[in-house]
């Protein structure tokens, strides 16, 4: 039997009647599955081979007072989310060859600090709610990591990374760290800076996600460029 939450039951209603559109996520709650803007300046390079590997730690925030609506306008909805994450990183790479290339691996733990609020007007009357959570996300871990340094200035590496359902998820609560579902992800990144300092970059991933057990929803293939 399936699983609902009826707060996300009436949110959606409430955006459906106001926007005169039909509410469709590829993803649940239309969240995006693994983090976005990690992937960027030289995304083609891993560091290079060490003993003991290489640890990093990265902060961001995200804040936001408006939700879109399906013909891309601003939602009437009193709306607010701010996302503080804060991430340790350890990336090992070694002098091990795998098709040419050096093997690696790595493990990310993030920690979310989320606050939410949302208020709907619905013809049964306004429909409020709010959450605020401090908690652990879900890590990822990345058990393979192909890099190839063709030259100098130009860099490849292909990834597999797993993200694990670790992180403090409820799903009667507004907004959680967790997902509560599995996520594989194929990556390939490349990085070419020509010899006056302009450097190319991108990086392509595709999310796959198992379904989460709670909701019975499980997400469509996402691909991220």
């Amino acid at each position: 039997m399936k699983k609902t939450n009826s707060r996300l039951i009436a949110l959606l209603g409430g955006v459906s009647l106001l926007t005169a559109t039909s509410c469709a996520f590829a993803t649940e709650n239309g969240a995006p599955t693994t983090a976005m803007g990690v992937y960027d300046f030289g995304a083609g390079f891993m560091p290079p081979a060490t003993p003991s590997g290489t640890f990093g730690s990265r902060a961001a925030y995200y804040s936001s007072d408006t939700l879109k609506g399906a013909n891309g306008k601003d939602a009437p909805i009193d709306f607010s989310l701010d996302v503080l994450s804060l991430s340790v990183a350890y990336v090992r790479m070694t002098e091990h060859e795998v098709l040419g290339a050096k093997y690696g691996f790595n493990v990310i733990v993030p920690v979310f600090k989320m606050d939410n609020s949302i208020s709907v007007p619905t013809p049964v009357g306004t429909f409020s709610d709010s959450a605020e959570v401090f908690n652990i996300a879900d890590i990822q871990v990345t058990p393979l990591i192909l890099q190839w340094n063709l030259a100098p200035n130009l860099a490849m590496n292909t990834q597999f990374q797993i993200q694990i359902p670790t992180g403090d998820y409820d799903g009667n609560r507004l907004i959680s760290p967790g997902l509560n579902h599995w996520a594989f992800s194929p990556i390939y990144s490349v990085t070419y800076i020509t010899e006056t300092g302009l450097e190319l970059s991108s990086s392509f991933e595709l999310d796959f996600s198992t379904r989460n057990s709670d909701t019975d929803y499980k997400n469509g293939i996402e691909y991220r460029h």
